[in-house]
């Protein structure tokens, strides 16, 4: 299976690290599915597996230097574009943003939320698919 380099998440880290001016760090997990199906039914109550979970990092003064963790799965993205014959590389970029974006506190509980975090996905994608 195709997995992004790291120099993909790199150049995509740097532009989005310039656009929100940031001195954080972020941890980036790829695991596999039965992983993903565990974190969601633990974290979320889920009882099905997902493409990504954030999990922004809230802890007195250590936020400042350390967003959180990114949960990303990358067979489940590459069955979701084959089945959907989306393209991988682009699809995995827009699940990094979304994911990234949870980190810095946006969410989508409701329409207005879901809305602004949609925009905010597609300007990012535009920056970084440069």
């Amino acid at each position: 299976m195709f997995f992004p380099k790291k120099y993909f998440f790199d150049k995509w880290f740097k532009k989005i690290v310039l656009f929100f001016n940031l001195s954080k760090s972020l941890n980036i997990i790829l695991v596999n599915k039965d992983k993903m199906s565990y974190l969601n039914f633990k974290f979320r109550k889920k009882k099905y597996d997902s493409d990504i979970l954030s999990f922004p990092f809230r802890y007195k003064n250590f936020c400042f230097y350390f967003l959180g963790d990114i949960y990303i799965c990358p067979y489940n993205i590459f069955y979701r574009c084959w089945f959907n014959n989306l393209n991988y590389l682009n699809y995995f970029l827009k699940i990094f943003i979304h994911g990234f974006l949870h980190l810095l506190g946006f969410d989508h509980i409701n329409d207005i939320c879901y809305k602004k975090m949609l925009v905010l996905e597609k300007f990012l994608f535009n920056k970084l698919n440069k």
